[in-house]
């Protein structure tokens, strides 16, 4: 009855026949490809996709077949659709928040206040007490009080310098003894990977939903890209941001940013600046509706490159999520040490084939990326990298050359897995951005 009743209401906004009837085999296709695959949450309706529908293909003039691709995925169009309704309750937050805050802020400066009444009254006692005069006694502690504050805050300072000093030699320290380790590791034969299937098998998961040929995955198209980029700038050159940022680990503490993958993000950021980069880390948090968190991450990202555009590098960090008995983890030098992987999107599918509102003009330079670094893992770390996952959409690949999406271990590892895999990590995107053969 239902179903009978929605056919009408879409009969009667003009759609044609074919689109009717998908729209009502959506609710049922959605569901069978979310409790087969898992990768399709969050849409469960069918109105919402009816009105996409309506205005890909009567606006857009978008092609059916593909209008039914994207009706059966929660694919990057989908989102920012969705996402341009957020951003205006975004905004209406923000100003709410910032009301607030300043409510906060007015609140404290009462605070300050009263405590510099309570202060004048002390004084005063003092004063009529002492027979001296009243608004000296008050100069004379707040001169005292003020001297003290600058004193602890030099001191501060000094402790906090000593800190950061102490960190920077400890980093430095490692960051050395990784490169002195390069010494003598040759490079692989890349003879036998002439063959684009024994390429494919032996560097690559394919997701069954996209495809790749030997026009873009071959040796010499992939190391052909010169990546490399000069150090010691002053302004940013490298871009970490986390489109999941509340991604965390088997031991993180809810709530504490510092124990995701942002946590491991301040540290690689750390790290590359030691050698030399300029490195730009954005902590936001997009993921807040996890739906939606590529689309909301994307005019963030655009915000960032316009006011920073010397950035010539951007890396997504995340975690994976795995089965609870599977265990990422490798060793090195006697610690165990959370395995990476290095992520594509090739903007097409098996389905709709090349998607034309998804095109990533820096595709074939980005997996000239994460293949040079998957090089180089193989050539220091053996065993420390998974196999490049190819899959089928964009995931804000799109902004630059270097882009790189990485999965920093899973939700079963544990924080000193994840910080020992940090350094390494580090190691290997700085080498193929060095030039280091």
């Amino acid at each position: 009855m239902t179903g009978c009743l929605f056919f009408l209401y879409i009969g009667a906004c003009g759609l044609p026949v074919s689109i009717q009837l998908h729209c009502l085999m959506l609710p049922y296709s959605m569901q069978r490809e979310d409790a087969e695959k898992g990768i399709y949450q969050g849409i469960t309706g069918c109105m919402p996709l009816y009105a996409y529908a309506k205005e890909q293909v009567e606006v857009d003039g978008q092609d059916l077949a593909t209008t039914y691709i994207l009706l059966e995925g929660r694919d990057e169009s989908h989102e920012v659709l969705q996402a341009e309704r957020n951003s205006e309750e975004t905004i209406d937050e923000n100003r709410s928040e910032s009301n607030s805050d300043g409510q906060m802020d007015h609140e404290n400066d009462q605070l300050v206040s009263n405590d510099g009444d309570t202060e004048k009254a002390q004084g005063i006692q003092v004063g009529k007490n002492d027979n001296t005069n009243v608004e000296e006694v008050v100069e004379s502690m707040e001169n005292t009080q003020s001297e003290q504050d600058e004193s602890s805050d030099i001191e501060e300072d000094r402790e906090n310098a000593d800190i950061d000093a102490m960190a920077s030699e400890n980093q430095k320290a490692v960051m050395d003894q990784l490169m002195a380790a390069h010494v003598g590791k040759q490079p692989p034969d890349l003879t036998p990977y002439q063959d684009f299937d024994t390429l494919l098998q032996t560097f690559y998961v394919l997701d069954s939903t996209t495809y790749i040929d030997n026009t873009e995955l071959n040796i010499d198209k992939l190391l052909n890209q010169d990546l490399t980029i000069a150090k010691g700038s002053e302004k940013p050159q490298i871009l970490i941001y986390h489109t999941h940022a509340q991604e965390g680990y088997a031991d993180s503490v809810e709530g504490d940013l510092s124990t995701t993958v942002v946590g491991a993000g301040d540290q690689l950021a750390s790290l590359l600046e030691e050698r030399g980069f300029c490195v730009l880390h954005d902590r936001g948090i997009y993921d807040t509706d996890r739906d939606y968190a590529y689309s909301v991450a994307a005019p963030a990202l655009q915000q960032i490159l316009t006011e920073h555009p010397s950035i010539e590098v951007i890396i997504d960090l995340h975690r994976d999520g795995v089965g609870e008995d599977t265990h990422l983890v490798t060793e090195y030098q006697g610690q165990k040490t959370a395995q990476f992987m290095f992520f594509n999107g090739l903007s097409r599918t098996r389905k709709a084939g090349e998607i034309p509102y998804l095109v990533n003009e820096n595709r074939d330079a980005n997996l000239a990326f994460s293949f040079q670094m998957q090089l180089k893992c193989q050539q220091y770390y053996p065993g420390l990298a998974r196999r490049i996952y190819l899959k089928g959409y964009r995931y804000n690949m799109q902004y630059r050359a270097r882009s790189l999406l990485v999965e920093l271990g899973a939700q079963t590892n544990t924080l000193e897995e994840v910080h020992n895999a940090v350094p390494l990590l580090a190691d290997v995107i700085a080498s193929v951005l060095e030039g280091e053969k």
